[in-house]
């Protein structure tokens, strides 16, 4: 009698460990992904490196620290968002960043601010760069870094 309770339990054991498995995010793939998100206070900007930065929205990619820094300058967020959050993709030398203010949306005022992430798993190369915000493409520029 004890044989057939232990066998489905044995088996039930395994699928417990293989599924506690499933729900890992490994941050050991050697995936890009954005890290070290900050924005700059409403009206503020980051020191750069770039020089004789224009007026109004653009982006900029610079290698720092062995890391390649990207600054949305310029980004128009409504006042009342809590964050911005920052999905990467590389397909070859195409890098995707899709950027989305989360929460907020309730007021009718828009702060200009500037987003700041790192993507510390990209080599040095030349790559085309497509800033999308909440999934619409809005830059698309080549970088070499």
């Amino acid at each position: 009698m004890t044989h057939h309770i232990i066998k489905p339990l044995a088996v039930l054991a395994m699928g417990a460990v293989l599924l506690a498995g499933c729900g890992k995010d490994n941050k050991d793939n050697g995936k890009p992904e954005a890290t070290q998100i900050k924005q700059t206070e409403c009206g503020q900007h980051f020191e750069t490196q770039a020089k004789n930065l224009a007026e109004g929205e653009q982006y900029v990619v610079e290698w720092v620290d062995g890391a390649a820094r990207v600054i949305h300058v310029g980004m128009a967020v409504t006042c009342d968002y809590e964050s911005v959050s920052v999905d990467v993709a590389v397909d070859g030398s195409t890098v995707t960043v899709d950027e989305c203010p989360v929460g907020g949306g309730y007021v009718d005022c828009l702060c200009i601010i500037d987003n700041m992430f790192t993507i510390a798993s990209l080599p040095h190369g030349t790559y085309t760069f497509i800033f999308k915000e909440c999934g619409y493409e809005n830059h698309r520029q080549e970088y070499t870094i």
